[in-house]
């Protein structure tokens, strides 16, 4: 089900995914294609340009990371740190195939409600333990301990 789920989103999205992708860069609003249209009153003749307006199209229910919560591994596999139902950190392997304003769109590894680590990624091991905080909230002030 899940291969079914993920081949109609890709077909939905072809014009996009088949003409951009990451080991051919274009600039973003100029992409080269091919097009047949009716020209009943021969307006158009053989070589000449014209300039078109193509929506990118929108996927239901996609996922947005934030893209400082998605890292590489040594190898270069796209990871994510998430907090797990226990309140423990885990390690995840993601694909993202393009980034969508400041954020990365997963295709998979992740679900909706996941809670990505976006901040002290430095400090932060799988399966230790993390309290999470949303993010945008201010952090809890430590409590101040004072010597005598």
């Amino acid at each position: 089900m899940k291969a079914a789920a993920t081949t109609a989103a890709a077909t939905a999205c072809s014009t996009t995914t088949a003409t951009a992708s990451a080991s051919t860069p274009r600039p973003k609003a100029i992409v080269p294609i091919r097009i047949i249209v009716p020209n009943p009153r021969h307006m158009l003749l053989p070589g000449m340009y014209v300039r078109a307006v193509v929506g990118d199209g929108e996927r239901e229910n996609a996922l947005l990371a934030p893209q400082q919560g998605v890292t590489r591994d040594p190898k270069g596999h796209t990871t994510a740190m998430v907090v797990s139902k226990e309140g423990k950190a885990e390690m995840r392997t993601i694909t993202v195939s393009r980034t969508v304003g400041d954020r990365w769109l997963v295709e998979e590894g992740l679900a909706a409600g996941d809670r990505i680590i976006v901040e002290g990624l430095q400090k932060v091991r799988p399966d230790a333990p993390v309290q999470a905080i949303e993010a945008g909230t201010p952090a809890a002030a430590a409590p101040a301990t004072s010597q005598p």
